[in-house]
């Protein structure tokens, strides 16, 4: 990778702008809102974005980047040549080296289903990598959890869980349907769930699943 102007110190908590819908729900729209270090993809540095949300570096190939905004932020623009990484996974192997340990994915839904679930299954591969790493939509969060984590939550909420490994045993504490140590064969078995608190618990025999939950009304 090149090297670009950066802050001496970088912070420990970042928000990485995909290349897919910008987010116009509340609740993304407040993290970004407040966020100290925006990276964007760099079919995400639309100038009208830019303007409202500073970026602090922006990452990718450089093939849909627009020309004025390239040379308006060439120098925290960062070119990574690799073709076998999405411009996703650019941001967040970046983020790895320079020790960022919590890390928001926003925008990496719309546009391309195609994308969305390859975006999704990115937090399986690289969850145990960071402290947290999240993908908030305008509907909802994809989380990965590997061994256990609890889920702040409301009644009624909506949970999908997204297993792709069938020898993964799950327990799942104040859902709807529980799970006691079941296996999901299909990755299409988890999904539609409800919680029925104020949160719930997933836990894992091993291996990593990613968890969707809805976000409230709007």
């Amino acid at each position: 990778m090149d090297e670009v102007f950066l802050p001496k110190n970088l912070p420990e908590q970042a928000v990485i702008i995909a290349n897919g819908l910008f987010p116009d729900h509340p609740i993304p729209l407040d993290i970004l809102q407040n966020s100290t270090f925006n990276i964007y993809c760099d079919g995400a540095a639309k100038q009208s974005h830019l303007d409202k949300y500073t970026p602090d570096i922006i990452i990718g190939d450089l093939d849909s980047i627009e020309n004025s905004v390239y040379e308006k932020y060439r120098e925290i623009t960062l070119k990574v040549d690799n073709q076998d990484t999405s411009d996703l996974e650019k941001a967040l192997l970046w983020c790895e080296e320079k020790s960022i340990k919590s890390v928001v994915i926003l925008g990496a839904a719309g546009l391309r289903e195609d994308h969305l679930i390859s975006n999704i299954f990115l937090l399986d591969s690289h969850c145990q990598e960071f402290d947290h790493i999240s993908m908030i939509t305008n509907y909802g969060s994809f989380t990965p959890v590997y061994s256990e984590k609890l889920f702040e939550s409301f009644l009624g909420q909506q949970v999908s869980i997204f297993c792709v490994d069938p020898t993964i045993k799950i327990t799942s504490e104040k859902l709807m349907y529980p799970l006691n140590n079941t296996s999901l064969n299909r990755i299409n078995k988890g999904i539609s769930n409800e919680s029925t608190s104020t949160n719930f618990t997933i836990s894992l025999s091993h291996g990593v699943v990613v968890i969707f939950t809805s976000h409230g009304v709007k």
